[in-house]
């Protein structure tokens, strides 16, 4: 764990043992490996925690987080994970052109509030013109 600290996040733990840092900074940001993966991704440390069968079993029994879905969280999201998207899509439209699939599936982002707005209120205006164009399937009985 040490060894991470130093090596990844430069930190030095004898810090928290000396008085330089607080116990509790060290704590929340244990706990907050442990709860957020990404941030230790690679270490040894998170290695060991997550192939512990007992954590397994813990976080196996959490709920889904709502946006893991369909959603991108916007923390988080830089501008490093933007290029890494991009260029994870440049390669799958590739990969997509030389083996000839049709609709390829490329990475979800993030999408600010007044984006989901305004593509809220484009749905409500294309679902008035589907409705003035089609009365009969928004008949009663059909």
């Amino acid at each position: 764990m040490e060894r991470d600290f130093r090596r990844i996040w430069r930190i030095d733990l004898l810090d928290y043992v000396s008085g330089g840092r607080h116990w509790r900074q060290f704590w929340r940001f244990k706990s907050a490996l442990e709860s957020e993966p990404y941030l230790g991704q690679g270490s040894a440390y998170l290695s060991a925690w997550l192939s512990d069968p007992d954590n397994a079993e813990a976080m196996s029994r959490r709920p889904v987080p709502k946006h893991a879905a369909h959603e991108v969280p916007l923390e988080g999201f830089d501008k490093t994970t933007e290029n890494f998207t991009d260029l994870k899509d440049l390669l799958i439209a590739l990969a997509c052109s030389f083996g000839g699939a049709d609709n390829p599936k490329f990475s979800p982002r993030p999408k600010y509030l007044h984006e989901k707005i305004r593509d809220a209120r484009a749905s409500e205006v294309t679902q008035g013109i589907f409705r003035m164009m089609t009365p009969h399937a928004f008949e009663e009985g059909n």
